[in-house]
């Protein structure tokens, strides 16, 4: 059974072009071809897709808000971003929203079919320089290794 994939992109020749990369592959048949959130969205009632490769800078609403709508409309699709922003709001807030995976355009055919593989197989599909900067974001903001929080010796034995 091939994976059920849509296509949310303002730019046509960029759709487009994805389109025809899917289409060409016996794995994956396309649902839907978008060029708005908001056109997405309403279809999606009849046609859930199993991925969703979802812009970010679209009209109306941004990817990062269409995946927070879609992921409390149908949880089961898996959102990848595909996007030409690589700093590290967007990508923050677009794994916040609920994204499985983030690929920077352009990205070649085999790994864009790859990532929509992994994402369904339940993983998480991102561009190299992608994956180092989440890494980075969880290195810069994780907890002291031994942080005691000025506990009293009673409240330790308490705790423990």
């Amino acid at each position: 059974m091939p994976i059920a994939v849509a296509i949310v992109e303002d730019n046509p020749d960029y759709r487009m072009g994805i389109s025809y990369v899917l289409r060409a592959s016996p794995g994956v048949s396309v649902l839907g071809e978008y060029a708005t959130a908001e056109a997405f969205l309403e279809a999606l009632p009849s046609a859930p897709p199993d991925v969703v490769l979802m812009d970010l800078g679209l009209p109306g609403l941004t990817g990062v808000q269409a995946i927070e709508r879609l992921r409390a409309l149908a949880p089961h699709v898996q959102p990848i971003v595909l996007s030409v922003h690589e700093d590290d709001d967007h990508v923050f807030r677009a794994v916040c929203a609920g994204a499985v995976g983030y690929l920077t355009k352009p990205v070649m055919p085999d790994a864009l079919l790859e990532a929509i593989e992994a994402a369904f197989g339940g993983g998480t599909p991102m561009s190299p320089h992608i994956a180092r900067r989440v890494l980075e974001m969880f290195r810069k903001h994780a907890p002291p290794p031994h942080a005691d929080y000025d506990l009293t010796t009673r409240e330790v034995d308490v705790l423990e």
